[in-house]
């Protein structure tokens, strides 16, 4: 009897994902909507901005690991529907994993470093660590619309696709917008 490795990997690879992918959301949620208004000690967001990076890099690492097991090792499914939506939802990933990694993490590990010291957070810190995150906050939708159209893309069409990016270009447009607003009021 032999035992077919595939689909186990397949499956621990995908949950382990998944799992990853919705605790870097949670946290990142949490951050951007409640972590503002909780006041948490800073020692907790210090923990929390840790777990949160540990997410976002298993979330990415397991998601290569994924689509390089399922796609590309037996070079089965390259160039389907199925696999442009996969990356395509890749790509607003890797774009939020390094949104976090280089912009939002090093800002907040700033803004903490200040309320250490009972001093004030520099201004342009605070309004690039809100602005990056929200826009974050507004890529998650057009990225899991595009990993969960990918199991169905028999069903969408390049129209979809279409506007599934224009939805994340119109997202990241609202936040430009919406954080020069904000910046014009508190100046």
């Amino acid at each position: 009897m032999e035992i077919q490795l595939d689909p186990f990997v397949d499956s621990l690879l995908r949950w382990s994902h998944i799992l990853a992918g919705s605790f870097w959301l949670g946290l990142s949620m949490f951050f951007l909507l409640i972590a503002p208004v909780a006041k948490l000690p800073t020692a907790h967001a210090r923990t929390g901005l840790w777990w949160m990076q540990a997410a976002a890099t298993k979330t990415l690492v397991l998601g290569i690991a994924l689509f390089y097991w399922s796609y590309m090792r037996l070079q089965v499914g390259t160039g389907t529907g199925r696999t442009k939506y996969i990356m395509y939802g890749m790509m607003f990933g890797v774009v939020m994993w390094a949104l976090l990694m280089f912009v939002v993490a090093p800002a907040q590990r700033k803004i903490l470093s200040a309320l250490e010291a009972d001093k004030e957070a520099p201004a342009s810190t605070v309004r690039r660590a809100a602005f990056v995150s929200k826009l974050n906050g507004l890529l998650v939708g057009p990225m899991l619309l595009l990993m969960v159209f990918a199991n169905n893309y028999a069903t969408f069409s390049y129209g979809m696709l279409g506007l599934i990016l224009v939805i994340g270009v119109v997202a990241m447009g609202g936040t430009m917008a919406m954080s020069c607003v904000i910046n014009r009021r508190q100046k």
